[in-house]
């Protein structure tokens, strides 16, 4: 047995004593423990994304309806994720917060099982499978989304079902196994309006069939749509019935194509080495050219082009389901970004392509690592050096395993920063939000009270808290509309209160020196990490 050996015959033996369910399941046990031990040492993170979610379940088990905090009806989030988290509450007296932490950290463990199945339906070798499951267990982002009460977890665990369903499929032909995967794609829809791209795949899947006859894919693609749609299209009628449109209005995106390209590379690279320190500390355009210079040299000098384009044709046509979603995905994403105000492009919305993207690597590998006599040969320093493949691949399996070992033992010791987490100790010893409630309070609940940052007052205090006027929408790149629009009508009433936080600025609202151009303004009390002002209009 050479050296090359060693790991996967250890891992075939590991595997024939306790069996590749069992390994696993085993796994898939430990994920749930993670999300949950990081949950206790620091609460789950609530993104404005989650206090909305979180702010819906309640309402909903208190019968108001699909409606956030202030009392608007939810149209720019799709309603599953919330309508279960209520469920939990209604049917077991978990409130929906602890509810969240405890279904976000089932789904996790429920990704990493599904995931391992889903690589035992590509890969010969159990060492690879392993591998692969263990890098989703230890995925940073992975743990990261697990524990911030957002809809990513269950949207990532309907997809990999929806690939396995795909899978089958295509392999089978089975007509039930269609219906139920478009089920599951239905239900991923109205989690993520991403799901659309769930739609797209596999309508591309079931017309390149050509295990069917033309007329069978045609039946087969109008059924799996028309069931597929359905959900997200009565969840977009019930939303222009409401406010006229399908759903949230957003503005142009402030993104350009070169940007939504550099960073889903950038975040592409940071699932296996930790390189997005880069783009934030270097210009956009800098650190594209470090990045493309060092991932050019590397390509250049242990890849031929024939290799890179036997590879590709491997990955398109031997992964079909998994290779046509990747595809769909990411250039409807980069897409999407490049038309519409979204957030930019990073770790979440890129989330969905992450198992993929490991099972590519993972096959491709296989066929390299299992290849014997192979080896790698390039110039370094004026001397030609000559690696097997199979050495280098498990050296580099090792390097990554090592790297992301440590950054989810660092996720899990580390809270999330107070910018993209209400919920931090920061925010909950606010003397601000406390002064706030008693203002509110003492002034009468029905007062309208205005904040920068809503979503903190509504967790820590409970008030129903409005968002300050907007100069524009948010992440848009239309022109500011002037303050003077807004005279008259701002504020809606004829006194108000207006918390503003001063380490919170956002750009796309209007700040309390515009704000003074059309209405009076008193200060009830300046403290250190915010102002509380009362506000009359004119």
């Amino acid at each position: 047995m050479n050296a090359s050996q060693v790991g996967p015959r250890a891992w075939s033996l590991l595997g024939m004593w306790l069996g590749p369910r069992w390994i696993l399941l085993l796994m898939a046990l430990t994920a749930p423990v993670l999300a949950l031990v990081r949950t206790e040492l620091h609460g789950v993170a609530l993104h404005g994304d989650s206090v909305t979610y979180i702010a819906v379940a309640r309402n909903l088990t208190a019968g108001m309806g699909f409606t956030h905090f202030d009392g608007t009806p939810l149209t720019g989030w799709a309603p599953l994720y919330p309508a279960l988290i209520a469920l939990i509450d209604l049917a077991l007296g978990v409130q929906p917060l602890s509810g969240a932490r405890f279904f976000d950290a089932a789904a996790f463990g429920l990704i990493v099982f599904l995931s391992g199945l889903l690589f035992q339906r590509y890969l010969r070798e159990p060492f690879l499978v392993v591998v692969g499951t263990a890098f989703v267990l230890l995925s940073p982002d992975m743990l990261r989304l697990s524990t911030y009460g957002l809809s990513e977890p269950f949207f990532i665990l309907l997809t990999i079902v929806f690939l396995l369903g795909l899978n089958r499929y295509l392999n089978k032909n089975s007509l039930l196994t269609l219906l139920l995967t478009a089920l599951a794609v239905g239900l991923a829809g109205v989690t993520r309006y991403m799901g659309v791209t769930l739609i797209l795949a596999g309508a591309v899947a079931i017309l390149v069939n050509g295990r069917c006859t033309v007329r069978t894919r045609i039946l087969h693609l109008l059924l799996f749509c028309a069931i597929a749609s359905l959900p997200l299209a009565l969840w977009a009628l019930r939303n222009i019935q409401l406010t006229g449109l399908p759903t949230a209005s957003r503005g142009p995106s402030k993104y350009p194509l070169y940007y939504n390209l550099y960073y889903t590379f950038v975040f592409h690279l940071n699932w296996f080495f930790p390189v997005y320190f880069i783009g934030v500390t270097a210009t956009s355009r800098g650190a594209l050219a470090v990045l493309a210079a060092v991932a050019g040299y590397l390509a250049g000098a242990l890849l031929k082009p024939r290799d890179l384009l036997r590879w590709s044709r491997l990955a398109a046509w031997q992964l079909d389901a998994v290779s046509i979603f990747y595809i769909t995905y990411v250039s409807f994403l980069v897409a999407l970004a490049t038309t519409f105000g979204l957030e930019r492009i990073g770790y979440r919305y890129l989330s969905p392509a992450f198992v993929p993207v490991v099972l590519i690597i993972l096959y491709l590998m296989e066929q390299e690592l299992f290849s014997a006599g192979k080896t790698i040969s390039f110039a370094l320093l004026g001397s030609l050096i000559r690696i097997p493949r199979s050495r280098l691949v498990i050296a580099a399996l090792v390097a990554v395993f090592a790297m992301a070992a440590v950054r989810e033992v660092v996720t899990i010791a580390r809270p999330v920063e107070p910018d993209n987490n209400v919920n931090h100790f920061v925010w909950q010893s606010s003397e601000t939000i406390q002064l706030a409630k008693s203002v509110w309070l003492s002034q009468g609940e029905e007062t309208p009270l205005y904040s920068n940052v809503p979503f903190a007052l509504y967790v820590h205090a409970g008030i129903p808290a409005r968002w300050v006027p907007a100069a524009h929408r948010h992440q848009s790149s239309e022109p500011r509309k002037p303050v003077t629009s807004l005279a008259g009508l701002w504020p809606e009433s004829p006194k108000a209160l207006l918390v503003w936080f001063d380490a919170q600025a956002k750009g796309h609202l209007f700040g309390v020196e515009s704000l003074r151009e059309i209405a009076d303004f008193k200060t009830v009390a300046r403290l250190e990490d915010g102002t509380v002002y009362e506000v009359s209009s004119r």
